[in-house]
């Protein structure tokens, strides 16, 4: 009888990584369109935006992406001090952190100020992030695209090399996947948001929500599979029959 497979973790699976990056492509396109032109996620385009619009002197244009980036900071160093203190249970609390954030900004956006509803975001995009930052046992990211594109590309780069591996062939599907859902929630964000305005967040908050019952579903606290599994440090050949 052939040998059980390995475990994965139900919060490392790659339909909760499809569903959290979905939400965070989704939530990029929302903030953009409905505030202000600023990315909450992509922190990258805002230290980028600040830096072109603080060289040509438009301050006002700069300082609007400095905010989420600090809030993004503070995010990563909140939900590293509750890992600390509440180890796995960190997931289910930033879920709760960020869906609460959403609702927050969906039923009270007309009292509250633009850059509070970015702020939110940013630091609820950290804490989820930080949180799950890892896809079948590799690291990846559901906020931004740049690491899993990479990821994705070096796989594929050695499947053209003649690697028959099942690891690689795993990588191009799971890092395929993941990069072509945050497209997938950018477009699925732009389209809502254009149409519903804050009312589109109910389609993100909907997406969190099932992950947090995937994550506290009691029945199997891990999924196991023998080929659903990517092994960083696998010593398996790199060529198979």
């Amino acid at each position: 009888m052939a040998a059980e497979g390995p475990v994965t973790p139900i919060e490392e699976t790659l339909l909760v990584a499809l569903l959290l990056t979905i939400c965070g492509g989704y939530l990029d396109a929302f903030t953009w369109i409905a505030h202000d032109r600023v990315l909450a996620n992509a922190q990258t385009a805002n230290v980028v935006l600040f830096g072109v619009y603080a060289a040509s002197g438009q301050w006002n244009d700069a300082l609007r992406h400095l905010p989420p980036i600090i809030a993004f900071v503070v995010g990563v160093l909140v939900t590293l001090r509750l890992r600390d203190r509440f180890g796995g249970q960190i997931r289910s609390i930033s879920l709760v952190v960020e869906i609460a954030v959403l609702t927050v900004a969906l039923l009270l956006h007309v009292h509250l100020p633009s850059i509070a509803g970015t702020l939110g975001i940013s630091f609820a995009a950290a804490m989820q992030t930080t949180s799950f930052a890892k896809v079948e046992g590799v690291a990846f990211s559901s906020v931004m695209t740049t690491g899993n594109l990479s990821r994705f590309s070096e796989a594929l780069h050695a499947r053209t090399q003649g690697d028959r591996s099942r690891r690689t062939a795993r990588q191009i599907v799971v890092f395929g996947s993941v990069a072509a859902c945050f497209g997938f929630g950018a477009g699925v964000g732009a389209v809502a948001t254009g149409a519903l305005g804050n009312a589109g967040l109910v389609i993100p908050i909907a997406l969190l929500v099932s992950v947090l019952a995937i994550c506290s579903f009691k029945g199997s606290k891990h999924i196991r599979s023998r080929r659903r599994v990517i092994v960083a440090n696998s010593k398996a050949p790199t060529n198979e029959a």
